[in-house]
This record gives structure tokens, C-alpha cells and sequence, in this order.
């Protein structure tokens, strides 16, 4: 569709930015995902990222992205996620991240072919990152993993600073399964701001320099979204919202990944 709207020139390339993924293991709601390679010691998991990129780069109709990820740094224990049946073994240390160096030398290749602007992974913890590091010719640019004020991951998040990698919050607002925004902090500020609870944190997200995905189909919001400035929040503010850090997660855990 975004290719076909290009050459109707109903939309310009470089009005968008486009991000897209490989490695997401098969999922209850992505059944149909073709990325054995990530758990299979006998699929190469270079050849399979590069195949799953160029699909999903022609379905696109694109010749570049903007972001490519890698999704997952391996297979997460998390059956209730996984197709009805579906078991596979988990791989040990060493062939896992074997895997991941893999993946991201097809990634590196990628960004080298001009593919790619930027390159990045999501989900990894800092031991994944630790062990990748060293061996990279390209460090990815960007770690996406669930960041809010009930989970502020401060140690990831000090460990991707101080490497240079910025970081995108999904889940932003705890995906709306813990009343994140009628917390009464949040809701005290936004009410002495005059804004929506949402704002007050994506604003704390913007001040701890973090990059932030919310999601919402209503227009209003989407544009209330866009209107957020670092220093929106005094000290005393941060300071607030930074004390309500419970380590509460509310999507998948990565650090069960070896």
C-alpha cells in the first residue's frame, strides 16, 4: 500500500519513517512467523534475517527502511504466548547467542547495502548487549524494551546511554494493565499542569531522554502526543515520578533469554 500510494504520489519517501522488525518467534497472534532460524541449530540465522528483511521489504514495495530491529534476542520462555502446541527446545548459552551474533551480522550487512539508515535491537538486557558489543563492526543504534514509570529499568537505561544507544519505550503507559495513569501522583500532576495523565509520562520519558512509541487511534491524543518537551517537568516533579519504580512488567521478560 505505501509503496503503491509512492508511485501514485499521493505520499513522498521522505515524509515517512519506517520501521520495521525481524526475529519475533511464532506467537498466538503472529502464528505465521518464519523465523526458525532464530531456534534452529541447523538454519542459519544470517541467511534468515537477510530472507525475512528482503520479504518484508518487498511487501512493503520499499527500496530502504528507515529502522530495522531485531525483535527478540532469542526465544523467550513464555508458553502462553506460543501456538497451541508448539514446543521447542531452548537453545544453550553459547549456540543462543551464536545466534544473535548472526543476526546481527546480517544486520550490519544490511545498514552496509544502504537498506537500512539505522539498525537497532529490541528486548535485549544488558547481558545480551555485553556479550555483543565487542564483537560488533556496527553498534545498534537503538534498544526498544518496555519502559514506564512503574518499570523505569535505570540500570538498562544508564547501560545503553553510556554505549550511545537511544532507547525507545514501548508500553509507555504500562499497556494499560496496571492503572498507571490514575496513579495519584501522575494524576495530581496532570492536574496542577492542566494536561492529560498521559503526557505527564511521556514528558518523564523525554526528560531521561528516552524516544517513546504510544499507541492510540484517536486524533486528538496522537497530536497531544507529539507536544511533548523535556522540560516540561521541574526536578521536584521527576524526582516524584521516579520514586514510583515497582519493577513491574507487564510484558514478556527477556532476561530468561541466555
Amino acid at each position: 500500500v505505501i509503496g503503491r500510494h509512492m508511485m501514485e504520489k499521493k505520499l513522498k519517501r521522505e515524509e515517512l519513517f519506517i520501521t520495521t522488525k525481524v526475529g519475533h518467534p511464532p506467537t498466538t497472534d503472529f502464528p505465521e512467523a518464519k523465523t526458525q532460524y532464530i531456534y534452529d541449530p541447523s538454519i542459519s540465522a544470517f541467511d534468515g534475517v537477510l530472507s525475512e528483511f528482503y520479504a518484508s521489504l518487498g511487501e512493503l514495495g520499499l527500496g530502504y527502511v528507515d529502522l530495522l530491529l531485531v525483535h527478540w534476542p532469542g526465544l523467550f520462555d513464555a508458553p502462553d504466548r506460543f501456538p497451541p502446541g508448539w514446543k521447542v527446545a531452548p537453545l544453550a548459552r553459547d549456540a543462543a547467542r551464536k545466534k544473535r551474533m548472526q543476526m546481527w551480522a546480517a544486520m550490519e550487512l544490511i545498514y552496509e547495502r544502504k537498506q537500512a539508515r539505522a539498525i537497532g535491537v529490541s528486548n535485549f538486557t544488558r547481558d545480551h548487549l555485553e556479550h555483543m558489543l565487542p564483537l560488533c563492526k556496527v553498534i545498534p543504534m537503538m534498544n526498544q524494551f518496555e519502559v514506564h514509570p512503574y518499570l523505569a529499568q535505570t540500570e538498562l537505561v544508564t547501560f545503553c546511554q553510556s554505549q550511545g544507544i537511544q532507547i525507545t519505550a514501548y508500553s509507555p503507559f504500562a499497556s494499560g494493565k496496571a492503572n498507571l495513569l490514575a496513579d495519584p501522583v501522575i494524576v495530581q500532576l496532570a492536574a496542577k499542569r492542566r494536561v492529560s495523565p498521559a503526557k505527564i509520562v511521556l514528558s518523564w520519558l523525554v526528560h531521561h531522554g528516552i524516544s517513546v512509541i504510544p499507541k492510540s487511534t484517536n486524533i486528538k491524543r496522537l497530536a497531544d502526543n507529539i507536544c511533548v518537551c523535556e522540560d516540561f517537568l521541574c526536578p521536584e516533579e521527576i524526582k516524584l515520578i521516579d520514586g514510583l519504580d515497582k519493577g513491574l512488567r507487564t510484558c514478556v521478560d527477556a532476561s530468561g533469554i541466555p
